[in-house]
């Protein structure tokens, strides 16, 4: 085996493999430091797209938990502004109501003034009237006794007929 390795070590082919080899690891080298600058620097873009997708994360969580707090306060608020409308609208209703039963009640209260009023002219009219028909009727029948000359005597029935028949009307009179 050794008389083998020295007459391969002897052969121009040997040589020329092992300087193919060196020229090969020579040229190497700076491709090896290449790829290593290459795969750090892709070792450092993917660590920096790390840090940033984990900041980002961050940054996501942090917004949603605002966001989660501030649809948590608004549906409070929410709550709180329905329960003050459904307040208000009731206290609104009432108030119509009252206004509406006052409106009517003033109404009714009007109209019982009006009919009253109206039955108490009617009254006064009718009084008027009685009394128009009585003194009417009684010039007529002095009018009457005057030229017929039955006058004087009979003043006394007359005065007495006027006084009975205001008596029998006193009730009606009087309201």
């Amino acid at each position: 085996m050794t008389a083998w390795l020295l007459n391969e070590i002897k052969s121009p082919e040997f040589w020329t493999s092992i300087a193919f080899l060196g020229v090969v690891f020579t040229f190497m080298r700076p491709f090896v430091r290449y790829l290593n600058r290459w795969a750090k620097k892709q070792a450092a873009l993917v660590q920096k797209n790390r840090e940033e997708a984990r900041s980002v994360r961050k940054r996501a969580e942090t917004l949603l938990k605002q966001y989660e707090a501030v649809n948590r306060d608004r549906e409070t608020e929410r709550g709180r502004l329905l329960a003050e409308a459904d307040t208000e609208i009731s206290f609104l209703e009432q108030e119509f109501e009252q206004r509406t039963a006052d409106r009517i009640a003033r109404k009714k209260q009007e109209m019982a003034l009006r009919l009253k009023t109206i039955e108490e002219n009617g009254r006064q009219d009718v009084k008027n009237k009685m009394l128009n028909r009585i003194i009417g009727l009684t010039r007529k029948d002095l009018t009457d006794r005057q030229n017929k000359g039955e006058l004087q005597e009979d003043m006394t029935v007359v005065v007495k007929r006027v006084f009975q028949a205001m008596e029998d009307y006193a009730t009606m009179l009087r309201k």
